[in-house]
């Protein structure tokens, strides 16, 4: 979780889950992104009122600063509370899963489980990434145990429903598990009020933690399009994925525990009771669907893995009850536990995340620096986005990239100009070879890492590979980030020659 204090997010997904939740507090609680609901942007925005408050009573913070002036000038204060709320996320879902095995087996099962989630690789990445994947985890697996003890006959309608809906408002994904629900509702009976009672419960409390699904319903349908889409069709750069890709992968990655898990599948399937087989097919039924869609992504499919290790935990604890024989089962059960440490054991140096590439300084830092002092006043820069992250703030349009832009006028006056954001991922903007040649820009920044990687797949991206060839006719090199930061260059046009 630490980090230098000029640390900034290397990921541009994880720098917009920082300002998500910056900009619901500044315009009426719309944090006006929805590639994932709002759950886990409110959560993150209490904690960063609760850190500007602390930090003011303790004077670490000037008090007349307001959040917005802190954000430009201390952004790290944003950044490592955004990342505290996914590492306590990421401890909670492994006390979930403690909990859910400690139910079904023992407590035993429980540790043994939590601390193979605790040694996942994936598990371990996402829980210090400033994204929705560890809250979304915890609440799945709390909500998965709520619906097997409801499937046991347990009188926790309601408490299952409320997870239900807390677990969609952190990620659409959550709505997967409302089969499940249905079903431990008609197993138990009771007839069809219960059920509806559930299911609007769940609506209405999804509802209340993304209120602005509906409210921003145009912006809403954009964002929700398009993750629909993936569905059907892969993302940039997941091409050729198949249908046994996660499967394949997980055996490619850690091969003995990818064996524990199929042979617990196949003993809870043929050994286990009716609770213990409900509790496997959620995982099970997770796996295959994210394995048919178009788009597959490591961290998609960590529900489903975080609960194959909990079927893995409960190995022993199958294979001794239906062995009758004292001595086979001991050394059933002392195997699958000798088993399950090796797994422990392998899984324990892949769990330190290692960059598997060199890992370049940010650039921000040294291209703010180059406009600051040499950009005319008021020029118009395009700026790849992504490239420098407080440019990207400042290209939106709201309260809140007004605020930023007045913080960073009174705080760097010299960085005062009219910046055009140049995107490719989802709707294409600014990367026209018309603007180019119609004069208006001074300035063009663009991550030669992106211009690489695009100019290897110009027909998927044909549009940009023309901006860029047309960039390079048209406009002279008049900064380059030196060597051990990431790779950037700043064009002087010709309006800037003027």
């Amino acid at each position: 979780m630490l980090a230098l204090p000029g640390y900034t997010p290397d990921s541009g997904d994880e720098w917009g889950n920082t300002l998500a939740p910056l900009r619901l507090l500044l315009e009426g609680g719309n944090p006006g992104t929805f590639f994932h609901p709002s759950l886990y942007y409110y959560v993150t925005a209490a904690a960063y009122v609760a850190v500007y408050w602390g930090a003011q009573a303790v004077g670490a913070v000037d008090g007349g600063l307001t959040l917005t002036d802190l954000f430009v000038r201390e952004p790290r204060y944003f950044v490592f509370t955004a990342r505290a709320v996914s590492v306590s996320a990421g401890a909670a879902a492994m006390w979930a899963l403690y909990a859910f095995g400690r139910h079904l087996w023992n407590r035993h099962a429980g540790l043994l489980a939590a601390a193979l989630l605790a040694m996942l690789p994936l598990h371990a990445v996402y829980s210090e990434a400033v994204r929705v994947d560890s809250l979304f985890l915890a609440l799945f697996i709390a909500t998965a145990h709520q619906i097997v003890r409801l499937a046991q006959g347990a009188a926790v309608h309601d408490r299952a429903a409320i997870l239900l809906g807390l677990t969609t408002g952190a990620n659409y994904n959550g709505a997967i598990l409302a089969p499940w629900l249905v079903a431990a509702l008609l197993w138990r009976g009771g007839g069809w009020r219960p059920l509806s009672r559930a299911l609007a419960l769940g609506a209405a409390v999804f509802l209340a933690s993304s209120p602005f699904l509906l409210l921003d319903l145009p912006t809403a349908r954009k964002y929700v399009g398009f993750i629909l889409g993936l569905s059907t069709a892969a993302h940039v750069g997941m091409e050729g994925r198949g249908l046994l890709f996660y499967a394949q992968d997980l055996a490619r990655a850690t091969p003995l525990l990818a064996a524990v898990i199929a042979a617990a599948i196949a003993a809870i399937g043929v050994l286990g009771t009716r609770a213990e087989r409900f509790a496997l097919s959620v995982p099970v039924g997770y796996f295959l669907l994210f394995s048919a869609l178009g788009t597959k992504f490591d961290r998609l499919i960590l529900p489903a893995l975080a609960l194959f290790l909990l079927m893995a935990s409960g190995l022993p604890v199958v294979l001794a009850r239906r062995l009758r024989a004292p001595l086979a089962a001991g050394v059933a059960t002392a195997g699958s536990w000798a088993l399950l440490v090796a797994c422990l054991a392998s899984l324990a140096p892949l769990a330190i995340p290692v960059p598997h590439h060199p890992m370049l300084a940010r650039p921000d830092g040294v291209l703010l620096d180059w406009i600051e002092r040499h950009a005319r006043p008021s020029a118009t820069i395009l700026v790849e986005a992504g490239a420098v992250q407080l440019i990207d703030v400042l290209t939106a349009e709201g309260r809140f990239p007004a605020a930023v832009r007045g913080a960073l006028r009174a705080l760097r006056p010299g960085l005062d100009h009219t910046y055009l954001a140049a995107i490719y991922v989802g709707e294409q903007q600014h990367y026209s070879p018309a603007l180019l040649r119609e004069g208006r820009l001074d300035y063009a920044l663009v991550s030669m890492r992106t211009m690489r990687d695009i100019e290897r797949r110009c027909a998927t991206f044909p549009d940009v590979c023309a901006f860029y060839a047309e960039l390079r006719r048209r406009g002279r090199i008049a900064f380059e980030t030196p060597t051990g930061v990431e790779p950037a260059v700043i064009y002087a046009l010709r309006a800037a020659n003027r």
